[in-house]
């Protein structure tokens, strides 16, 4: 299998195609070339399949290579970002849902360098805030007092951007209720994931 026609059928030159994708991984035995980046001239083969994929807001192709257990969801780019980070911080939503009900994400909502969840408040990527909240998932109180601070200093009058700022204030204060109050805006059942 060539890393590029891989990477081309992830969506990096032109249209994504996943039954191609499907046949790629298939003749791919090793897996070599499915989660890290090649060093070399062409900068478009430092990203992964996965990566370019979430890049691109390509949700079925996201789907066929987080089916494949060789595809390793949580490895990095050379800067350091991984996957789910990308599709948080460029708002692709429906790929960030994937990612978290099929539990193969293991983010660490912990750090504070390219946390998904406070990139995606700065970038105003509110859905996603919102869906990483009502994930059950662990986030300090640090991490939300940043991103709670971060949304305050762009002084942003949108009416969804001051609306999430005051449930991040909630969340400081009461973190279990505002969770349920935001899985119920999303109308998600009570218990979402558990995790």
């Amino acid at each position: 299998m060539g890393r590029k026609e891989l990477l081309d059928a992830c969506g990096l030159e032109g249209k994504p195609d996943a039954e191609k994708v499907k046949s790629l991984l298939k003749r791919e035995s090793t897996g070599d070339g499915l989660n890290k980046g090649e060093v070399g001239l062409d900068i478009r083969l430092i990203l992964a399949p996965l990566e370019v994929a979430c890049r691109n807001g390509y949700l079925e192709i996201v789907e066929v290579l987080m089916r494949d257990p060789r595809v390793l969801v949580n490895s990095t780019n050379l800067a350091g970002i991984f996957p789910f980070y990308t599709a948080c911080a460029l708002g692709h939503l429906e790929i960030v849902k994937y990612m978290l009900i099929n539990e193969r994400i293991i983010t660490d909502f912990t750090k504070s360098k390219n946390n998904p969840f406070v990139d995606a408040c700065v970038l105003k990527q509110i859905d996603v805030g919102k869906w990483i909240l009502a994930s059950g998932r662990k986030i300090p109180k640090e991490i939300i007092e940043s991103a709670k601070s971060s949304l305050e200093k762009l002084k942003d009058k949108n009416e969804k951007v001051l609306k999430f700022i005051q449930v991040l204030g909630k969340f400081l204060l009461d973190p279990i209720q505002t969770r349920k109050e935001v899985r119920k805006e999303l109308g998600l059942p009570g218990r979402f994931f558990l995790f």
